[in-house]
């Protein structure tokens, strides 16, 4: 066993590496956000003996490429969640990827956003053999997008990382023991098994480790509510044991459970380093130096969003509001409406486009008969 450290990390564990660390060739400094390039789309994809389509985003770098191929998703969400959920909510992660030379796809599995098919239920019995059998139903759906992007002119196929968060983090550590061209390498962000007991999951681990072809970056936060560390360090010695390849890393703990990890913006300061780390020692592209400055802005919050009310409670609602409109996707604007001895502010993101967010955060803040001006669009303050 060897402790690595860094400057973000709580806790860095390497438990073993068993591919040479070698730094890849194509390492560049880091593209800029507005030299990206990013398309929404229905991937066509055969799953289960019936043609259903898996909706999907692609970021990658202008030009014809071939550019390396992430794929990647996320565990199970809320039923109430799962209709209203698009892939533009995962444009930052997907960038981290683009912005490092990379062809980044992000789709949505079955029964979720547009994606046809239904949703996989991870309440059944907990049984080796079930835990695997769902693991199983999400790689087959990175198989499929694999597939398709893999037959695309701007796409390297002999360059592919897989990666997942939650359930999905399992089903690319499954992944990583299937025959899969051009694979190279998965990453499993915070992958639990839920509430099912150590002993059915300890097989299933074991099971990925014994079939495991590629090597597997296994990441935690130090909080993660279900995951702690001695518990992830349980499965994955077991992992490793069985022949698994790759590393486990746990970073600073992240917001009230560190399972979040990957879901929002703010998480990217804590995985960027231990994902530059993989890459290079699977011998896979990133920049030759991370971007400077933070993963997103710190503008002060504009003073006609609580002059006209002091009361501590709004000005606590107004300044969460603020850090939420940064954290959130593009394809966002932020409204202030003055009027009645009152400051309002009506915001909306993940839209198509930055103009069609100012339509409606407008919309929303002329309704109320108000005095509204547009204070941020994306990330870039408006009249500064």
């Amino acid at each position: 066993m060897r402790i690595r450290e860094a400057s973000i990390f709580l806790l860095v564990t390497v438990f073993v590496v068993l591919f040479p660390p070698v730094r890849a060739d194509a390492d560049a400094p880091p593209i800029s956000p507005k030299e990206l390039i990013r398309e929404s789309l229905l991937v066509p994809a055969q799953l289960d003996g019936a043609e259903v389509s898996l909706e999907a985003i692609v970021l990658r770098p202008k030009g014809d490429g071939p550019f390396p191929l992430a794929v990647m998703t996320v565990g199970p969400i809320d039923l109430k969640d799962r209709a209203v959920l698009s892939p533009l909510h995962f444009h930052y992660q997907a960038a981290e990827f683009a912005r490092r030379g990379w062809a980044a796809v992000f789709f949505l599995r079955r029964g979720y956003g547009k994606s046809g098919g239904e949703a996989d239920a991870w309440n059944k019995a907990c049984s080796a053999e079930n835990i695997a059998a769902m693991a199983k139903k999400t790689a087959d759906e990175y198989e499929a997008v694999i597939r398709h992007f893999a037959g695309q002119p701007f796409v390297d196929k002999t360059q592919i990382l897989a990666v997942g968060q939650g359930a999905a983090g399992a089903s690319v550590v499954a992944l990583a023991g299937n025959t899969v061209a051009g694979l190279r390498g998965v990453v499993n962000f915070g992958a639990s098994g839920g509430s099912c007991p150590d002993a059915a999951l300890l097989q299933s681990v074991e099971a990925a480790g014994r079939s495991a072809k590629v090597p597997a970056l296994w990441l935690y936060a130090e909080n993660d509510a279900t995951m702690p560390p001695q518990r992830v360090k349980l499965f994955f010695d077991a992992y490793r044991q069985a022949g698994g390849k790759g590393e486990l890393m746990v970073t600073k703990p992240f917001e009230q459970d560190g399972a979040s990890l990957f879901f929002w913006r703010q998480g990217i300061a804590l995985w960027r380093e231990p994902v530059d780390m993989f890459l290079r020692q699977a011998s896979l592209p990133t920049w030759s130096t991370p971007p400077e400055g933070p993963v997103m802005p710190d503008y002060p919050m504009p003073d006609d969003l609580t002059r006209l009310n002091k009361a501590p409670d709004w000005v606590e609602k107004a300044t969460a509001a603020w850090a939420s409109y940064f954290a959130a996707p593009p394809g966002k604007a932020f409204v202030i409406g003055v009027g009645f001895g009152f400051s309002a502010w009506s915001t909306i993101a993940a839209q198509a486009t930055a103009e069609e967010a100012q339509k409606i955060a407008l919309k929303k803040c002329d309704d109320a008969a108000l005095k509204c001006r547009i204070v941020a669009v994306d990330d870039e303050m408006v009249g500064q």
